[in-house]
Order: C-alpha cells, then structure tokens, then sequence
C-alpha cells in the first residue's frame, strides 16, 4: 500500500496484503472500496530449496499450483477467497459496472498441456457477487479473450474463433450478463474480418472494435440486437483505439508511414478528425527532421486470380524509369499483415534501405489477416504453394513497372516470415540475399521442440505422428539441395517458439553445400530480440549481409562502427563498467 496523504513527493509504500503465496495480478472494483488478486493455492517450498542448494534440474511441464480468485478491501479488510474449487487457473478478471458479476478465463492445469496450454484450452466463467454462484459459460476448448461487461452491466461480450475451432478467424460474441451456459450469440458472423479490442458505448447499445481492412487499421461498431457492422472511422493508416473507464476518454495508438506510434485522447464524435485530438506523447520528435520514403498501396493479381495487396517502399530520391535493388519483407504471424503504419523496428526498417537507394516491398500474402477467413485460412493444408506464388508474382509487378531491377534482389523476414526466407530459400535462385530469422526448416522437429502445437495442427492438419508425409513435404530441409543464396540466420537463444535448434540444422546443411551462410544467436532472447544492442546488432549485420551479396560492398560487421554508434557519453560509461 502507498500513502498519498503527504503528496507523491513523500510517498511511502507499505505492505499491504498478507497473502500466504504471492498475488500474481491484481484489479480494483468499480467503486475502489476492493481489490480483487489471483494468487497459486500453494508453492512447493522444498522446490526452490533444492534450486538454492544447487539441484537445479529443470522438470519440463512441471506441475504448477492453480490460480485463484481472491478479493481484499482496502480498508482493512480480511481477505475472502472467490473460487474454492475446479480444476482450472485464472486469468483476464474482467468485472462489471454495477460489480455484481466477474468473468474469466479459466485454463486448464494439465502439466502435459504444454506451457501455453492454458490458453488455448480455456474456458470462460462468470462469478455472480450477489448469490456467490459460479458458472461455466463455454465448454469448447479454445480460448476466449477481450471479454467485457456493458455500461449498463446488462451484458457480457467477448471473442473467440469463429465455430470456436482453433485457428479460425476471431469473432464477437455477447450474451446476457446473467445468461444461462451456452446461451451466447455470435454478431459478427456475417462481416468477414477478425475483431479485438472490445469496449461498448455508453448507453450500451453498440460495441465498437478495431479491425485490420488490408493495410490500413480503424474502428468499427456493431449493435448487438441485429449484428449490423458499420465502420466508424476511415483513417488511411494504422489506428488502435480503446476505452479509459476512469477518464470516460478513447485512448488513441495512431500510426502512419511518416509518424511513429504516438498516444492521443479524445471524445468519440472526434474520432475522424485529428485535428482535434489531444496529443499525450511525442515519443520521437526527432523524425521531423528526417527525410522519409514514400509509401504506395500496391495491387496486383495472383497465379489462381485472386486480387493481391502489399506495400511498396520507395528509394529516396526515386527518378521514374530507373531501376533500384529491392529488398522483400515478409511479416510473421502467419495471420499478420503490413499496415500503413511507421516502420521502425529491427524487423522492418524500411526507412534506412530506402535512404540507401533500395525499394522495399511487404507484401500480404495468403493467410493475412485482414482479407476475410477464407484467405486467411487458404494456407492450411497447403502451407507454402499459394502463398509463395502470391508473394512472387508481386515481385514480378514491380519489375515489369520498371521500378526493380531483377539483378539485385534481396529477401527477409522474422517467425512466419522466416518461415517464407527458408522456404524461397529452396524454391528460386533469384534472390541475392537472404537473412531469415526464427524460422522453421524441419516441421518434424519443430513440433515437439516448440511451446505450442494446435497452430501446427491447423495448417499441417493433424500431427506428424498423423500426417507424416505432409509435414515432410513443406518442410524446407526436404529440399534444401536447392540451395545457393547466401543465407544469414538469426535466432533467439531462449526462443521457445521456434527454437534455436531449427537455426542449427539449416546452418550445418548450408555449411555441408558450401553455401556462403552465418548464423547468429542472441543471447538469453526469447522469440523477439528484447535486448537493444542485440536489436542494433541483427539490423546492421543483416543490413550489411544485403550490402556485400546485392551491392557487392566489401566486408560484413564493421564492429567499430556499430561502437561509434553508442556516442561519446556512452561508450564513456561503457568504460568505465569495464574498469
């Protein structure tokens, strides 16, 4: 607890709960008289002395205590557990209005679930304060998510894939909020794009959600009593916006080709017109200073005639009728998408190959969200076909509108996308370059080397103990003979999504062909690069990589450069740690 009597300059924090095991998460209730926690039932004291004693093996899947409901008051209040029984854990507490119902997710605590296995087989609940009555709400085994209770504390909303079967695009469901198990209905059925960010309007007859319409990203409303969907804002960016219950103020994530993510606030009937918003951050002032590329919604179509949309990237300094190196970005997911939105990640830092004369192209190939189920689910069973032609055939627009020269070709992308890097890397030869990173090669090993498998059942359809040849076939180390780009790998040390031994086994057989290949781990990381000099480290290596093999520049990591870039004051730090 924290005593704000004195002002915050006098602030001394206090202990405030006394709970046997640690509180893991904590919510206030509507009228902050309450604090609602979930906290394990137990913790094996024996297992953290055998770790402090030196016996420190690692039990994979070990069996973990559940998460409980627990509520305190803050006035002194003795603590009251919730939820008694059930095998479940908790997470995602939402609480309503009026704070007579609680929903949440309840995941199972079965240790051979695998660590994710709570999420994907969950189910949601709903707790009634006022007779102490708990139900299950659904009994489907995927997972629900963004649930919330309407203003008036009449309704509960929530999303879940559609049919509720794994993988399947997410859709929005409400029910009332004292409603039988079971008696839920599905609104957005009949507009096909995935939905998230839930929050309802104040007289609670529309529930507003943000949703990706191919490269651009605005909210949306629909009314629950007859599933109409209307778009509410028509912003040629990238737009995220959500509820601030205490403020009774949207809070607005807006991104655009030449603006970083900035924070703003504003009323609903402002949401159209930014003039109007008021600005809370200027996280990166400095960009006005830069000179930044132009960004072109490009269209083309693909091999079995469907229409194909992507972003092309233009070189600073463009000069009509010339042509330019192309770098080709591929997003992850594989149900993400590229979006208008500012580049300025280690993933896909458009603006710096653009300010050295390249084009970059970040194509939405199929299995991006944003098209509508059916393109979105076209990749299952058939991985890397379609998609592969979607992403090609792209490349070859922008040749054939003399903007690429097809001579100097570069390739690269992160998860998913490194999943395409691997996967082109066996397929075509016209590539000069190619940096994958946290890509799959081997479908087999990956299955039981990553934290989560329905997702490759979805799109494998099955298990390889199932589907064995299936998952032979897509996987890019059946074919890696074809091989003869130079190849620059990167991978997370702790990844355990697409774990480092993939890297290992794409490395060693590129080494065995003679293909000119590096492979580079990064420390401690998990699936993303978390560690900001690893982050400056993957950019300039593979920068460079795309440098020496498109352009023909001479060495590859310049380390001395990429020290100069910490600036005086640092690397002055940065001495004095070492001494």
């Amino acid at each position: 607890m924290i005593d704000l009597t004195n002002g915050p300059d006098n602030v001394k924090p206090e202990k405030f709960t006394k709970h046997k095991t640690p509180v893991q998460a904590f919510w206030w209730s509507p009228d902050s008289k309450e604090i609602y926690f979930t906290a394990p039932d137990r913790v094996d004291k024996d297992d953290q002395k055998r770790k402090k004693k030196g016996f420190d093996v690692n039990i994979v899947d070990q069996q973990q205590s559940p998460r409980r409901l627990w509520i305190i008051g803050v006035e002194g209040e003795e603590e009251q557990r919730l939820t008694e029984s059930g095998d479940y854990t908790i997470s995602g507490v939402v609480i309503s209005k009026n704070g007579r119902w609680v929903a949440f997710r309840g995941g199972t605590t079965n240790r051979h679930a695998g660590r994710f296995g709570s999420f994907f087989d969950s189910e949601l609940y709903r707790l009634d304060r006022q007779s102490g009555e708990l139900a299950r709400l659904t009994s489907n085994d995927v997972p629900e998510g963004g649930a919330v209770f309407s203003r008036d504390s009449k309704w509960l909303a929530f999303t879940a894939p559609n049919n509720f079967e794994n993988s399947r695009q997410s859709e929005i469901f409400v029910m009332a909020a004292d409603g039988a198990p079971g008696s839920w209905k599905m609104l957005t059925g009949g507009f096909d794009r995935a939905g998230g960010g839930l929050f309802w309007s104040l007289d609670s007859k529309r529930i507003y959600f943000n949703v990706n319409q191919g490269v651009k990203r605005n909210l949306f409303y629909v009314t629950p009593g007859d599933g109409k969907v209307t778009q509410f804002t028509h912003h040629d960016a990238s737009v995220n916006i959500s509820f601030n219950r205490d403020a009774r103020r949207l809070v607005i994530r807006h991104s655009a080709p030449h603006s970083p993510n900035d924070y703003y606030i504003a009323h609903l009937n402002q949401l159209d017109d930014r003039n109007q918003w008021v600005r809370v951050t200027n996280a990166n002032p400095q960009v006005k200073e830069f000179q930044l590329a132009n960004y072109e919604t490009v269209t083309w179509k693909s091999s079995d005639g469907t229409a194909m949309e992507g972003i092309l990237i233009y070189p600073i300094g463009y000069e009509k009728g010339k042509r330019y190196p192309l770098i080709v970005q591929i997003h992850g997911g594989p149900a993400g998408s590229y979006t208008r939105s500012f580049s300025g990640t280690y993933r896909n830092y458009t603006h710096i190959y653009a300010a050295n004369g390249y084009a970059i192209f970040q194509p939405n190939y199929r299995g991006s969200a944003g098209y509508g189920e059916k393109f979105r689910m076209e990749i299952a069973g058939d991985y890397f076909r379609q998609a592969f032609d979607d992403i090609e055939l792209g490349v070859d627009r922008l040749i054939e509108r003399g903007i690429v020269d097809p001579k100097k070709m570069g390739y690269m992308g992160w998860s998913a996308g490194g999943h395409w890097s691997n996967w082109t890397l066996v397929s075509t030869d016209r590539y000069k370059a190619i940096s994958t990173g946290a890509g799959a090669v081997n479908w087999i090993s990956l299955y039981a080397q990553t934290d989560v498998q329905p997702p490759r059942e979805f799109y494998f359809e099955g298990r390889p103990y199932d589907n064995w040849d299936h998952y032979v076939e897509v996987s890019p180390l059946k074919y890696i003979n074809n091989a003869t780009t130079p190849t620059l790998i990167h991978f997370g040390e702790k990844d355990e999504r697409i774990p480092m031994p993939q890297g290992k086994e794409l490395h060693m057989a590129l080494k065995k062909l003679g293909v000119p290949t590096e492979f580079i781990i990064y420390p401690g990381q998990p699936h993303g690069i978390r560690n900001r000099r690893y982050q400056m480290v993957k950019m300039q290596a593979e920068f460079y990589w795309m440098e020496k093999w498109i352009k023909g520049r001479k060495g590859w990591i310049d380390w001395k450069q990429m020290l100069a870039t910490l600036g005086d004051d640092e690397e002055k730090k940065e001495n004095e740690k070492e001494d």
